[in-house]
Protein backbone atom coordinates (compact mmCIF):
# COMPACT_ATOMS: atom_id res chain seq x y z
CA UNK A 1 0.00 0.00 0.00
CA UNK A 2 1.57 3.48 -1.11
CA UNK A 3 1.35 6.43 0.99
CA UNK A 4 -1.53 7.99 -1.27
CA UNK A 5 -3.54 5.28 -0.04
CA UNK A 6 -2.82 5.48 3.36
CA UNK A 7 -2.86 9.25 3.45
CA UNK A 8 -6.52 9.07 1.80
CA UNK A 9 -7.98 6.10 4.19
CA UNK A 10 -7.21 8.59 7.10
CA UNK A 11 -8.78 11.45 5.39
CA UNK A 12 -11.92 9.17 4.66
CA UNK A 13 -11.86 7.89 8.74
CA UNK A 14 -11.89 11.29 11.32
CA UNK A 15 -13.39 11.35 14.89
CA UNK A 16 -16.86 12.61 13.36
CA UNK A 17 -17.38 9.67 11.17
CA UNK A 18 -19.90 6.80 12.66
CA UNK A 19 -18.33 3.82 13.20
CA UNK A 20 -19.22 1.98 9.53
CA UNK A 21 -20.18 5.13 8.21
CA UNK A 22 -17.11 6.68 6.79
CA UNK A 23 -17.93 8.44 3.84
CA UNK A 24 -21.87 7.69 4.38
CA UNK A 25 -24.20 10.46 2.97
CA UNK A 26 -27.27 9.95 6.10
CA UNK A 27 -26.30 8.72 9.68
CA UNK A 28 -26.70 4.70 10.77
CA UNK A 29 -29.59 3.40 11.79
CA UNK A 30 -28.79 3.50 15.32
CA UNK A 31 -28.74 7.57 15.18
CA UNK A 32 -32.04 7.98 13.08
CA UNK A 33 -33.71 5.68 15.85
CA UNK A 34 -32.33 7.96 18.75
CA UNK A 35 -33.36 11.08 16.68
CA UNK A 36 -37.27 9.47 16.45
CA UNK A 37 -37.07 8.75 20.20
CA UNK A 38 -35.25 12.24 20.61
CA UNK A 39 -38.52 13.77 19.14
CA UNK A 40 -40.75 12.07 21.18
CA UNK A 41 -39.28 13.55 24.05
CA UNK A 42 -37.00 10.90 25.23
CA UNK A 43 -34.32 12.18 27.54
CA UNK A 44 -32.78 8.81 27.66
CA UNK A 45 -32.34 9.05 23.61
CA UNK A 46 -30.22 12.56 24.84
CA UNK A 47 -28.37 11.05 27.33
CA UNK A 48 -27.52 8.41 24.91
CA UNK A 49 -26.57 10.45 22.16
CA UNK A 50 -24.32 13.22 24.91
CA UNK A 51 -22.50 9.89 25.91
CA UNK A 52 -21.29 8.90 22.19
CA UNK A 53 -20.51 12.91 21.06
CA UNK A 54 -19.70 15.04 24.00
CA UNK A 55 -15.96 13.81 23.73
CA UNK A 56 -15.69 14.97 20.25
CA UNK A 57 -17.33 17.85 20.90
CA UNK A 58 -15.72 18.99 23.77
CA UNK A 59 -12.16 18.31 21.86
CA UNK A 60 -13.34 20.52 18.90
CA UNK A 61 -14.62 23.29 21.58
CA UNK A 62 -11.41 23.01 23.28
CA UNK A 63 -9.34 23.14 20.17
CA UNK A 64 -11.34 26.37 19.04
CA UNK A 65 -11.28 28.15 22.39
CA UNK A 66 -8.38 27.11 23.99
CA UNK A 67 -10.26 26.83 27.70
CA UNK A 68 -11.91 23.87 29.22
CA UNK A 69 -14.39 25.87 31.24
CA UNK A 70 -15.52 27.78 28.02
CA UNK A 71 -15.29 23.98 26.17
CA UNK A 72 -17.67 22.35 29.03
CA UNK A 73 -19.79 26.25 28.52
CA UNK A 74 -20.10 24.97 24.36
CA UNK A 75 -20.52 21.51 25.17
CA UNK A 76 -23.39 22.16 27.07
CA UNK A 77 -24.78 24.68 25.03
CA UNK A 78 -24.84 22.69 21.43
CA UNK A 79 -26.86 19.24 23.45
CA UNK A 80 -29.19 22.10 24.56
CA UNK A 81 -29.47 23.73 21.15
CA UNK A 82 -29.80 19.88 19.94
CA UNK A 83 -32.77 19.24 23.00
CA UNK A 84 -34.40 22.43 21.76
CA UNK A 85 -34.05 21.89 18.01
CA UNK A 86 -35.26 18.06 18.37
CA UNK A 87 -37.92 18.38 15.43
CA UNK A 88 -35.95 20.12 13.20
CA UNK A 89 -32.61 18.15 13.23
CA UNK A 90 -33.11 15.97 9.85
CA UNK A 91 -32.84 12.45 10.12
CA UNK A 92 -31.31 11.85 6.77
CA UNK A 93 -28.21 13.74 7.41
CA UNK A 94 -25.63 12.06 10.30
CA UNK A 95 -25.76 13.97 13.41
CA UNK A 96 -22.04 14.69 13.91
CA UNK A 97 -22.12 17.23 11.05
CA UNK A 98 -25.18 18.49 12.87
CA UNK A 99 -23.13 18.65 16.05
CA UNK A 100 -19.82 20.07 14.65
CA UNK A 101 -21.74 22.87 13.08
CA UNK A 102 -23.60 24.15 15.76
CA UNK A 103 -20.41 23.52 18.14
CA UNK A 104 -18.44 25.71 15.97
CA UNK A 105 -21.53 28.39 15.86
CA UNK A 106 -21.01 28.05 19.32
CA UNK A 107 -17.70 28.62 19.54
CA UNK A 108 -17.57 31.65 17.52
CA UNK A 109 -20.44 33.38 20.00
CA UNK A 110 -17.93 32.61 22.78
CA UNK A 111 -15.30 33.93 21.24
CA UNK A 112 -17.72 37.44 20.28
CA UNK A 113 -18.86 37.62 23.79
CA UNK A 114 -15.57 36.82 25.68
CA UNK A 115 -14.26 40.02 23.13
CA UNK A 116 -17.13 41.86 23.90
CA UNK A 117 -16.99 41.44 27.85
CA UNK A 118 -13.22 42.09 27.74
CA UNK A 119 -13.77 45.58 26.05
CA UNK A 120 -17.00 46.85 27.99
CA UNK A 121 -15.71 45.78 31.09
CA UNK A 122 -12.85 48.34 30.73
CA UNK A 123 -14.88 50.94 29.30
CA UNK A 124 -17.48 50.67 32.05
CA UNK A 125 -15.00 50.81 34.89
CA UNK A 126 -13.53 53.68 33.38
CA UNK A 127 -16.62 55.60 33.04
CA UNK A 128 -17.82 54.80 36.45
CA UNK A 129 -14.55 56.24 37.11
CA UNK A 130 -13.67 52.41 38.96
CA UNK A 131 -10.01 51.30 39.00
CA UNK A 132 -8.89 49.46 36.34
CA UNK A 133 -5.31 48.52 37.62
CA UNK A 134 -4.19 45.29 35.62
CA UNK A 135 -6.25 45.97 32.55
CA UNK A 136 -4.66 47.50 29.65
CA UNK A 137 -6.20 50.53 28.48
CA UNK A 138 -8.03 50.74 25.82
CA UNK A 139 -7.14 54.03 23.89
CA UNK A 140 -3.19 53.28 24.24
CA UNK A 141 -4.00 50.08 22.79
CA UNK A 142 -6.51 51.01 20.27
CA UNK A 143 -5.69 55.09 18.96
CA UNK A 144 -2.08 55.35 20.05
CA UNK A 145 0.81 54.11 18.29
CA UNK A 146 4.20 52.29 20.68
CA UNK A 147 6.21 55.55 20.90
CA UNK A 148 9.44 53.50 19.37
CA UNK A 149 6.86 53.94 16.25
CA UNK A 150 5.82 57.20 16.47
CA UNK A 151 7.87 59.74 14.07
CA UNK A 152 9.05 63.09 15.32
CA UNK A 153 7.56 66.12 13.48
CA UNK A 154 9.83 67.89 11.26
CA UNK A 155 11.38 70.87 13.14
CA UNK A 156 10.41 73.17 9.84
CA UNK A 157 6.30 72.27 10.51
CA UNK A 158 7.23 72.69 14.51
CA UNK A 159 8.51 76.27 13.87
CA UNK A 160 5.20 77.09 11.60
CA UNK A 161 3.03 75.85 13.97
CA UNK A 162 4.70 77.97 16.65
CA UNK A 163 4.79 81.01 14.60
CA UNK A 164 1.19 80.20 13.77
CA UNK A 165 0.02 80.48 17.85
CA UNK A 166 2.29 83.27 18.60
CA UNK A 167 0.72 85.45 15.99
Amino acid sequence: MGMAEVLAQRRARTAWDAPGAAGAREGPPEERYLLQRLRQGDGEALALIMDRWVGTVHALALGMLGSHADAEDVCQEVFLRLHRARGRVREDMPLRLWLGRTCVHCCLDARRARTRRRFTGSAAMTASGGSTSGLPSVKSKTFSAPRSRRRRMPSSNMRRIQDARSS
